[in-house]
């Protein structure tokens, strides 16, 4: 599972098993990305199609559109074994939140005292990770507000490369 640009940057989502490669596109949209699959083959991710991002369940040969209610753009990251859906949602000030999809129930999740969040992946014991931007100090100078940007930053891209005891050696 994963994606691909085309010779017209435009991005398609693929599943790679029995050692070949299937593109698998949402209907009638423009791109599709691919970012999470479960030991039952349900992969989740987006597609666009002017003029919003829209989350994505692909599941049995059928894609599903997921939004997140009032939402003005939905990205589904992971998923679980139980069928659970975490991801991202921009609301109507183009702020991120993190959600939870259960089962169509959607819920809402802000790490406490920070600008966005984006919650990327869940376990089968219901365990969700995910990246925030923490709310600016207006006391910090300009200083130590690069100092604060530079270790959240380091610590972000170290998270994603999976292995964070490299990173903090």
């Amino acid at each position: 599972m994963g994606g691909y640009e085309d010779a017209g940057n435009l991005a398609h989502g693929f599943l790679y098993g029995s050692g070949s490669f299937t593109t698998l596109d949402y209907p009638g949209q423009l791109e599709t990305f691919f970012y999470g699959i479960n030991d039952s083959g349900q992969i989740v991710g987006e597609h666009y199609g002017p003029p919003n991002v829209y989350g994505l369940l692909y599941s049995s040969g059928t894609f599903t559109s997921l939004s997140y209610p009032g939402a003005q753009e939905t990205q589904a990251f992971g998923i679980n074994d139980s069928g659970e859906i975490a991801g991202g949602y921009y609301d109507a000030q183009d702020v991120s939140h993190g959600f939870l999809d259960d089962s169509g129930t959607f819920s809402a999740f802000d790490f406490p005292g920070t600008l966005d969040t984006q919650i990327r992946d869940i376990n089968d014991t219901g365990q969700m990770v995910g990246i925030y931007t923490p709310t600016p100090t207006p006391t910090a100078s300009s200083e130590s507000s690069s100092l604060l940007l530079l270790v959240v930053g380091t610590g972000i891209a170290c998270a994603y490369q999976r292995k964070l005891r490299r990173c903090l050696k």
